[in-house]
């Protein structure tokens, strides 16, 4: 090949060989952009300065080296080579850390002020100062103890013209002019170790003249206030001559209140404190033990008040609690006394945790006497514990076994001791048992019954017992609504459980409708009330104990003793006719009773107004009218028919008298004659003859009777009772006669009508019966008699038709109504308004948004969930704006201030000078919670203030920490204010009222020079966190003590080689309101790789130039892998209404620890709830749910961010009855027994009894089930789907 063509080909490679370089990346020493030293696109270097086709690790001019300042001492690590020799008066020498000796760096301390540079540095800083000291310490290894280095000066007497102060070097302004040796220290300057009130100085301070803390020690300070050294009672020991005593050489204390001693010893168990008692001879402080003295009392909590030992526990209450009395918004908190400290421990709110007492070594009290433990000396503990009163309401249902009876309610009287016991069994329950007679509480439509409990119903068995089991503290519940949404609220369910109907039924009799009118509520009579008592007002005032103990029910007291009777309603109270109540009112629910007389019945008596007409006493008028009306008009029959006899005995007519006689005359003849002319008398008693007479000479000589002898009368009156007693025998009635007679003197009016002897006149009969012939004598008796009982007769006849009469009338024509009393619980209400809302806002009881609510029905939390909980008032009518006065225990120490007023505004004036870029707190408080912000102009509007007091909670104590810089140390501006400044402060509260004038603070600058650089107090993101995979960058912020400007870089290296700005604050009036006292700067880091930690470094510069000389260094790394969930159960049909979602996780930043959380309705994480058992790899949550279709979501989220969902799909069935045998048969041709079931079911049999598990298995969830046959007797257990069980009996022996 020629030469020349050889030639040609070798340039054409190079040409192809350049062309294909030209299009890969090269190292720029600069770039279009400036940039130094970056692996780039060819096109992007800069033409005028050198690049080559390799890293930039491989090329001479981007070497990393160090990168010295000769002028400024500066060194600068890690910088590449060309970047370092562009800076004029630099030197780069090829070492990456600097390690050489221009860049040894130690402690430069100038004046009161440290910075961590090398010692060239220093000198060059230290030579813009012609009087300032410098020192250069190559002993400290970083900047943060060099920069502490000058914070623990010496303490001594600081002399600055005629003040003297007892402080440290660094806090001493003249601390520079050292007393010269020989001097009698009267001239200016730092006295070290020495006591402000030393003769050897020229203070007008006088020594040990009181006492004070510091630091738990009690210290002897001057009159000028200056802190000496410890008290001792040996003052010329103590004072040591004027000099700083040490604390080991100073005197022991003995112990607590140790009256020589102040050198307290806190591990022994002593502190400086308040010297209640006096027990020093000078001064008002003492080693006070670390007990607790006087502690906060009210007078509803026994154990509190008084003193309590170190350690000791107790338990505060907002009201009395026990027996079901908790007042609404009430909450239990536990006291704990810590080193003299009171310090509160709430307990879950609405009383779903109560705080019980214990004696220490003590046995373990029962829970009501645990609540009311009162202070008695003893060492007490408390707790909050678990408010166990969810199966106080079973108890009243709870089954017991009972003869052969499968169980009885146990609301049932005979059960009572049952209910009773399980209601007080504190092993499982806090229940109370709330006496009287009361009715069975209502459970509700959608809570079963057991087969006894209906059975019990079905026989409508008396549901009442001699008590009620009700919630020892009964729990709280949400009795208002968020934002008007009554579904926020609690329901109406566990109230209305209480709820009771008073049926009454009103009579008005048929007299009084007629003549009264219906109208007139006094003629209606109460005849039936359901349950008895109920229509008296006692009983709705019971049924609202009842109401109240369901817990923030009914009409009671919210926790500050303000009653509210809402919750308590009924229509009786509305009822202004048959009786008019007053609702309830506070001697209702103030004094505590027991339910008494609830059982329902009849009202049962008898009167005029009785609802039934036999229990009228005019219905037992008539039937004893009437049958006195019917015997006497028997009575009256019979004698009427006996005279009628002996009327017909006329002694002129003997056989008349004979045949009337009948048979009772002896022989019983006919005439005279057939007797032989004699009568035989017949004892009207015994029947027996007595004697015979010659009835001729009765008619000669019986009508003569006066004229008789005494023996011819007495035969005449034998004979005469012998015809009467014969005519009184034929005088009997027969039993037809006799009953007319009856039922004629019985009947109304019939018994009036009818004369017993004819027309014969009571007058006749009475002259009759005084007749001297006894037969007339005997006649004229009878038939008065008779006369006589028909005068009964007319007179019962005439009663009995009246009550008849009345009694037709008031029972035909009356009117009965009934009438249903709702005594209706519902939630309790909160009183109107607000005034009392900011009552919850003290310190001794946190408040919550349940307390908060409870005191007004304009009483609403703010700030919730800080912490920082304050109740106020959102009335509407409220337009003031908060008052804004001074805060002292805010204000930092150091300074003091006095109020005053310019043009009619109030504020303040600090009267010392505040050093510039130096951290100075001010304190304000307001009287109601409320936000604050200020601005550096007055009149401006507070929604148009641009600063804020670091929060956007409303409190009451406002601090403000500025650190002021340029702002106050620039020198046009100090110019223009001579170095006072004003801040101007308006305050809002949360109904929107803002202040309308300024209140303003006003305090001037020390502008001392600042040469300390910031430093970087915090980060938003923890050191070392994992970012989400896939993610290379995120957001950082760094917050620095002081306004500055940050820079980062990945490689250590000095602040003005730092490529990566951060967008920081500036001015002293724009503090963090995250990290209070702070000044944030953000950023976004690049480059997060996975493969390693990530390192990143942060340098900042104050406005006065002063920069960090080493780098705050931050790492972080990105998650190597997603987070995994590698399964999650159930899924499908799961045949049980309570189920556990389990979750299991993988990979991502900590090998699947991870957070899970669910929901019915969304994947979105933060909308979700977290599991109970989560932050692991395993993750479990138990559900409760109906029988239906779900789709479960489930996302799960690490520390890095990575997250990672997932759904289930889930049916739930649930049943409880046992599988049903539907046919049983044999199978002949297969020799087994075949039997059917209603549903699926898995089966055993045996041939004895066994325990499911271990008989042989017949098949696994089917309808049908075949056992070879073989056994004449086969239990059986079945089990469905739903885990329930059935066992049966098969006899076979006779089957055939």
């Amino acid at each position: 090949m020629k030469r020349g063509n050889i030639i040609l080909i070798f340039s054409i490679v190079i040409i192809l060989l350049i062309n294909f370089v030209s299009a890969s990346n090269a190292c720029c020493e600069v770039t279009n952009d400036g940039e130094y030293c970056r692996y780039a696109d060819e096109s992007e270097c800069n033409l005028n300065y050198q690049s080559a086709y390799a890293t930039c690790e491989q090329t001479s001019y981007c070497q990393i080296g160090c990168c010295y300042s000769s002028d400024s001492g500066s060194c600068f690590k890690n910088t590449a080579k060309s970047r370092c020799e562009v800076e004029e008066g630099s030197a780069w020498v090829d070492s990456m850390n600097c390690e050489i000796d221009q860049c040894t760096q130690g402690c430069c301390v100038i004046a009161d002020q440290a910075f961590f540079v090398t010692e060239v540095k220093c000198k060059e800083i230290a030579s813009q100062y012609e009087e300032v000291n410098m020192d250069f310490d190559e002993s400290y290894a970083t900047e943060y103890a060099c920069l502490n280095s000058v914070k623990n000066s010496e303490w001594g007497c600081c002399a600055n013209g005629e003040d003297y102060t007892f402080t440290t070097r660094d806090n001493c302004p003249t601390a520079s002019n050292e007393p010269s040796v020989g001097s009698n220290f009267t001239e200016e300057g730092f006295n070290a170790g020495m006591l402000c009130s030393n003769d050897l100085l020229s203070a007008d301070c006088a020594k040990q003249q009181h006492t004070g803390c510091y630091e738990g020690k009690v210290y002897w300070h001057d009159s000028c206030g200056n802190r000496e050294n410890i008290y001792s009672s040996d003052i010329t020991s103590s004072y040591n001559s004027g000099y700083i005593k040490d604390e080991e050489e100073s005197c022991t204390i003995t112990g607590p209140y140790d009256k020589n001693c102040g050198n307290c010893d806190y591990a022994a168990g002593s502190v400086c404190g308040t010297d209640k008692d006096h027990v020093m001879e000078k001064g008002d402080f003492t080693c006070i033990d670390l007990n607790c003295y006087d502690t906060y009392d009210d007078e509803v909590s026994p154990g509190a008040g008084g003193d309590k030992l170190n350690g000791e526990s107790w338990c505060l209450y907002d009201s009395f609690t026990g027996e079901a009395q908790d007042t609404v918004g009430s909450r239990h908190f536990r006291q704990l006394c810590i080193n003299g400290e009171e310090v509160p421990e709430p307990c879950t709110d609405f009383r779903e945790d109560i705080c019980i007492h214990g004696v220490l070594s003590a046995e373990i009290f029962g829970t009501l006497e645990a609540l009311h433990l009162s202070d008695s000396g003893d060492y007490i503990e408390a707790a909050c514990r678990d408010n166990r009163w969810e199966d106080c309401y079973d108890c009243n249902y709870v089954e017991e076994e009972v003869g052969d009876t499968s169980g009885i309610i146990a609301n049932s009287v005979s059960n009572e001791e049952a209910v009773r016991e399980c209601c007080e069994d504190e092993d499982y329950r806090d229940c109370f048992w709330l006496e009287g007679e009361v009715e069975r509480v209502d459970r509700g439509s959608n809570i079963p019954l057991t087969s006894a409990q209906q059975e019990a119903e079905d026989l409508e068995v008396e549901t009442t017992v001699g008590g009620v089991c009700v919630p020892q503290v009964p729990p709280g519940q949400q009795f208002w609504a968020d934002d008007g949404d009554a579904s926020t609220a609690s329901t109406d369910e566990v109230c209305s459980e209480a709820t009771r109907t008073c049926e009454a039924t009103w009579r008005i009799g048929g007299w009084k409708k007629i003549f009264g009118g219906k109208t007139n509520a006094d003629n209606w009579n109460l005849v039936m009330e359901t349950p008895m008592g109920c229509t008296e007002r006692d009983w709705f005032v019971k049924q609202n104990i009842l109401c109240k103990a369901q817990g923030d029910c009914g009409a009671y007291y919210n926790w500050n003793g303000v009653a509210s009777y809402d919750g308590f309603t009924s229509n009786a109270f509305d009822e202004v006719f048959f009786f008019d109540y007053d609702e309830l009112e506070s001697k209702d629910i103030g004094d505590w009773d027991y339910l008494i007389n609830v059982g329902g019945g009849e009202i049962k008596y008898y009167g005029a107004n009785s609802r039934y007409w036999y229990s009228n006493p005019a219905f037992v008028g008539a039937i004893i009218s009437g049958s006195v009306g019917a015997v006497s008009q028997t009575v009256a029959c019979s004698k009427a028919k006996e005279a009628q006899i002996m009327q017909g005995m006329d002694s002129a007519n003997a056989n008349n008298i004979l045949q009337s006689l009948g048979g009772l005359v002896g022989g019983g003849g006919s005439a005279l004659g057939a007797l032989g002319g004699r009568v035989t008398g017949i004892d009207s008693i015994t029947g027996d003859a007595t004697t015979t007479t010659d009835l001729t000479s009765y008619e000669k000589d019986c009508g003569n009777y006066a004229n008789l002898s005494s023996d011819q009368q007495g035969e005449c009156d034998t004979l005469a009772g012998a015809i009467g007693t014969s005519a009184q025998k034929q005088s009997n009635l027969d039993f037809a006669s006799g009953a007319g007679c009856f039922l004629q003197g019985a009947m109304p009016i019939v018994g009036l009508i009818g004369r017993p002897v004819g027309k014969v006149s009571a007058k006749e009969t009475a002259a009759m019966a005084n007749s001297d012939d006894p037969y007339q004598a005997e006649l004229g008796t009878t038939m008065q008699e008779a006369q006589g009982a028909k005068t009964v007769t007319r007179v019962s006849n005439v009663l009995t038709t009246a009550f008849t009469v009345y009694l037709f009338v008031e029972y035909g024509f009356d009117n009965e109504t009934t009438v249903n009393y709702e005594a209706t619980c519902g939630r309790w209400q909160p009183p109107s308004g607000g005034d009392d809302c900011e009552l919850c806002n003290t310190d001794e009881k946190p408040c919550s948004e349940y307390r908060c609510r409870a005191l007004g029905a304009s009483c609403q939390v703010i700030n919730e969930g800080s912490g920082n909980e304050s109740c106020v008032s959102v009335y509407a009518n409220d337009v003031n704006s908060p008052d804004v006065t001074p805060n002292t225990e805010l204000f930092s120490e150091a300074y003091t201030f006095r109020e005053t007023y310019e043009e009619g505004n109030p504020g303040l004036e600090i009267n010392e000078l505040i050093p510039a870029f130096t951290p100075v707190q001010i304190g304000l408080e307001t009287d109601e919670p409320a936000l604050c912000k200020y601005a550096t102009e007055p009149g401006i509007a507070y929604e148009e203030m641009n600063y804020d007091f670091g929060t956007d909670l409303y409190l009451y104590n406002h601090a403000l920490l500025l650190s002021l810089g340029d702002e106050v140390t620039d020198e046009e501006v100090i110019a223009l204010t001579e170095g006072i400044y004003t801040i101007y402060v308006k305050c809002i509260d949360y109904n929107g009222n803002a202040n309308e004038r300024d209140y303003f603070v006003r305090f001037q600058v020390d502008t001392t020079p600042d040469l300390t650089p910031p430093t970087v107090v915090f980060t938003s993101l923890d050191e070392g966190l994992y970012v989400a995979y896939g993610v290379n960058e995120t957001m950082l912020s760094v917050y620095t003590d002081e306004p500055a400007t940050c820079k980062w870089s990945t490689e250590d290296t000095d602040y003005t080689i730092m490529d990566n700005e951060m967008i920081c604050t500036t001015s002293g009036f724009q503090a963090s309101s995250i990290y209070y006292g702070t000044y944030p700067c953000t950023g976004t880091l690049t480059g997060i790789s996975s493969d390693e930690i990530n390192y990143f470094y942060f340098r900042c510069q104050d406005s006065t130039g002063n920069t960090n000389e080493e780098s705050y260094k931050y790492s972080t790394k990105s998650s190597e892998d997603t987070l995994v969930i590698d399964s999650m159960s159930p899924e499908g049909e799961v045949y049980n209404t309570t189920l556990e979602i389990e979750v299991k996780t993988s990979a991502g930043a900590d090998n699947g620890v991870s957070t899970c959380a669910f929901s019915t309705d969304t994947n979105e994480y933060s909308a979700m709830t977290e599991f109970l058992d989560t932050n692991s790899t395993s993750h479990s949550q138990e559900l409760n749910l109906f029988t239906g279709d779900y789709t479960l979501y489930v996302t799960c989220q690490d520390v890095a961010g990575n997250q990672n969902a997932t759904s289930s799909e889930i049916t739930v069935e649930y049943d409880d009855s046992i599988p049903q045998i539907t046919s049983i048969y044999v199978d002949e041709v297969f020799y087994e027994l075949v039997i059917e079931f209603n549903e699926d079911a898995t089966c055993e049999f045996a041939s004895e009894e066994f325990e499911f598990g271990d008989g042989t298995p017949m098949g696994t969830q089917t309808p049908t089930h075949s056992p070879s046959l073989g056994f004449p007797m086969y239990y059986i257990i079945c089990e469905d789907i739903y885990g329930n069980q059935g066992s049966y009996l098969l006899d076979i022996s006779l089957w055939s």
